[in-house]
């Protein structure tokens, strides 16, 4: 994509990962422009995300929507009130974080790892 194009929200997606995280009267909204720095951190109805997700986007804006349920006007681990989800990153110990781990490289099999 050149850099005149913007990427178009799919709504479908937008509407799965509604579904995926429950209905809910507000949704706590992460989105970041990382070109200028400028953040939105609030609390917004689905309706009205979905109103504006377009237009984030257009701006320049990476949106993220918490899957956990978070306490409005608090957006600390105290807040949130109930965990849906939890990520796991999980690296191979390797001295260059930045090159993949090649299997014939791996100093001990996954087992040994204590899993």
């Amino acid at each position: 994509m050149d850099n005149s194009e913007k990427p178009i929200v799919d709504f479908n997606a937008v509407r799965v990962h509604f579904e995926i995280i429950g209905e809910r009267t507000k949704y706590h909204v992460t989105a970041k422009n990382y070109k200028t720095g400028e953040v939105i951190n609030s609390w917004f109805a689905k309706e009205e995300i979905l109103a504006k997700v377009q237009e984030w986007t257009d701006q320049g804006f990476t949106i993220w929507v918490s899957f956990n349920e978070i306490e409005e006007g608090n957006d600390s681990i105290e807040g949130v009130s109930k965990l849906c989800v939890l990520w796991f990153d999980i690296d191979a110990k390797r001295a260059d974080k930045n090159n993949p781990q090649k299997k014939k490289k791996s100093s001990k099999p996954f087992a040994e790892h204590g899993h």
